[in-house]
């Protein structure tokens, strides 16, 4: 077993350089294809985080809208409250004086307090305010 002839050394070389070419552009290939899809991924991200936020930023002015409607019917439940205690007494402290005297003359007419308003939207609330 001698060495391979020049012809069969020139071929081989040959043949092992053109598997070398293959593979560098097969793997060329995979590199762009990969690019490719990594912008592709980058762009559906942007998309996506753009999405999000406009529905976080939408979320965000729903809550305040909430929150601004809970303080108001919380400040009309706290009228509410004020204005009954306030009937309660009344009514209380005129039974009592009634019991007391044992007249039939009716009660001297009390000043009725207004009822604090009721808002039916935001806009009317604020309006009012104006």
């Amino acid at each position: 077993m001698g060495k391979p002839s020049f012809k069969s050394r020139k071929t081989s070389q040959a043949r092992k350089k053109k598997r070398l070419m293959k593979q560098i552009k097969s793997r060329e290939e995979e590199v762009s294809d990969l690019q490719i899809q990594m912008q592709d991924f980058k762009k559906n991200v942007e998309d996506a985080g753009e999405i999000v936020f406009k529905e976080l930023n939408k979320r965000s002015r729903e809550n305040d809208n909430v929150a601004k409607w809970l303080k108001i019917y919380d400040k009309q439940i706290n009228d509410y409250r004020t204005e009954i205690y306030n009937l309660n007494s009344k009514l209380y402290f005129s039974s009592q004086l009634s019991s007391q005297s044992q007249q039939s003359q009716p009660p001297p007419p009390q000043p009725q307090s207004s009822p604090s308003p009721t808002y039916k939207s935001l806009a009317d609330y604020f309006a009012s305010q104006k």
